[in-house]
């Protein structure tokens, strides 16, 4: 496998295809209670307030991460694997490029509760071991969005709460209220 990335920062200088793919993945790898408007991560993109990049091994997509940062936090909102590449290290070699474009800055992603009410547990237990397995810790604090609820993983143990909850605050542009606690 030889990863290679493409940043989506100005879209001018991106083929309307590779937009068509990263929003057709978008669409089919997360539930519409967990999507954002679309516009908008184009735009923070543009602004260079987020990075959207996809993966492609050689000339094959494989699939996308959508991360927003600040000075001290770099948050993986999305990450995507095209569905016949899961199971084949995609996704623990897509994060090893997100710790290499996050910098020095703590990396953080929120999953869903391991609730084993959840008809998904199984799936959700399989998410937050893989990324235990590539680095991610829980943290003690919850992270909400509308009436969603996750758990908040970060790359240290000690997460500076003030600076990620202002940038998670920036996902309230969207109409979507946003929590942490």
């Amino acid at each position: 496998m030889k990863l290679l990335s493409k940043s989506v920062k100005k879209r001018k200088s991106v083929s309307k295809s590779l937009v068509s793919d990263l929003e057709s993945l978008y669409l089919t790898a997360f539930p519409p209670e967990e999507r954002l408007d679309w516009d908008w991560l184009l735009k923070k993109a543009d602004s260079g307030q987020a990075d959207f990049v996809a993966y492609y091994d050689d000339s094959d997509f494989v699939g996308f991460t959508y991360s927003l940062m600040s000075d001290t936090v770099y948050y993986l909102l999305f990450l995507a694997v095209v569905e016949d590449k899961h199971s084949q290290g995609y996704g623990s070699a897509i994060l090893a490029k997100v710790a290499q474009q996050a910098g020095s800055r703590i990396r953080v992603l929120v999953i869903e509760p391991s609730d084993q009410a959840a008809s998904n547990y199984g799936q959700r237990l399989r998410r937050l071991a893989f990324y235990q397995s590539n680095g991610y810790h829980l943290t003690p604090h919850y992270y909400y969005e509308g009436p969603e609820v996750y758990q908040v993983m970060a790359s240290q143990t000690r997460l500076p709460l003030a600076d990620f909850t202002n940038l998670a605050k920036l996902i309230e542009q969207t109409g979507v209220e946003i929590g942490v606690d």
